[in-house]
């Protein structure tokens, strides 16, 4: 057993035994990751989560049958988390999955319960962003629910809005009437008042646009990941699962580096162009820099074509403010089922 699981293994059905990754294991990993989830993890990406970020592969958990098949996963990325003000070490859980054919049958809580237990053995606090289906469980074994991780949409072209309500292919004078109220909305919305003089510039990446000790904080946030060079260059520039674009804010009395940035993305989505913001961050914070920086953002992405633009966003914040006062709506959860849940374990 290799010293993992130590006090749980009498917990395990017999026959399930608890191991760590040996070299090699990516294939059945893989393997695992589609008969779980009904699609493909390439090896390129796994490599990128696991083996170019140091001390993960450490922190992969397997189990396995009486003959030795692989049957569960549990992974855990090692980062620093900013939590209440104090920087911690933490684990981030990521592909937790079971077997199609042993789900069901208390195993998941049971690989959660022992993984938590030898994780605890270096990190202060593990975070996990469980989907509906696994929520559950995780609420049962990981009971500090921080918080909901709620939508924010932002229509950008009527006729998206028009079809999904099932106009199918939109009268085009309706369409473009919608589309000059929109446009006029947002140019309202989006005069620059006194933020006009604080620049932004666009970039492909973090690699050579920030300083290799540039590090940027959340102030009045209660939990975020300690964003720094290496990790802004790991989860962004590295990612080839999907290309990002950055938006940099000037300095704005920082030491070193910018004052901020967002990151863009977009994708095809059930028929739809959509535009991402997938992280934003204003250092030192303000409604009228986070502003500057949407407007730059949603340029960007309008010009891609976007029909709507979306962000994911907790709490209730400059972020939030800003958002809102540039057209973002919250989206109801009943509208969205899928909203993931942000839990946090502490030890």
């Amino acid at each position: 057993m290799s010293g993992y699981g130590e006090g749980m293994v009498d917990r395990f059905p017999e026959g399930i035994e608890l191991t760590g990754y040996r070299e090699g294991d990516e294939e059945e990993i893989l393997d695992l990751f589609k008969k779980a989830f009904g699609q493909e993890l390439s090896l390129e990406t796994w490599r990128w989560k696991y083996a170019s970020l140091a001390g993960a592969r450490e922190n992969i958990f397997l189990l396995r049958d009486r003959e030795g098949k692989l049957c569960g996963h549990y992974a855990a990325l090692p980062f620093t988390l900013v939590y209440e003000g104090k920087e911690l070490p933490a684990a981030l859980r990521v592909d937790f999955m079971i077997r199609p054919d042993l789900q069901r049958k208390g195993l998941g809580g049971l690989l959660i319960e022992a993984c938590r237990k030898k994780l605890a053995e270096w990190c202060a606090l593990h975070v996990a962003f469980p989907s509906p289906s696994s929520t559950p469980v995780t609420r049962k074994k990981q009971p500090h629910i921080l918080d909901e991780a709620p939508i924010y949409w932002r229509l950008t072209d009527a006729r998206a809005a028009l079809r999904a309500a099932g106009w199918g292919s939109p009268p085009t004078l309706a369409a473009a009437a919608a589309n000059i109220v929109l446009r006029n909305l947002y140019r309202l919305l989006s005069f620059p008042w006194f933020s006009r003089k604080i620049s932004c510039q666009v970039r492909e990446g973090f690699a050579g646009s920030i300083p290799s000790d540039a590090e940027f904080r959340r102030p009045g946030c209660g939990i975020y990941f300690r964003r720094d060079a290496r990790f802004l260059h790991w989860r962004f520039d590295q990612n080839p699962q999907r290309e990002y674009a950055i938006v940099l804010l000037e300095s704005r009395g920082r030491d070193t580096g910018p004052g901020g940035y967002a990151v863009l993305a977009t994708m095809e989505y059930q028929g739809f162009r959509l535009g991402f913001i997938v992280d934003i961050l204003v250092d030192p914070p303000g409604i009228l820099a986070a502003r500057r920086l949407l407007n730059e953002a949603l340029e960007r992405l309008e010009a891609q074509g976007v029909e709507a633009v979306t962000c994911m966003m907790t709490g209730r914040n400059a972020y939030t403010r800003a958002l809102m006062s540039l057209g973002f709506v919250k989206v109801p959860n009943r509208f969205l089922p899928r909203a993931l849940n942000v839990t946090v374990h502490v030890y």
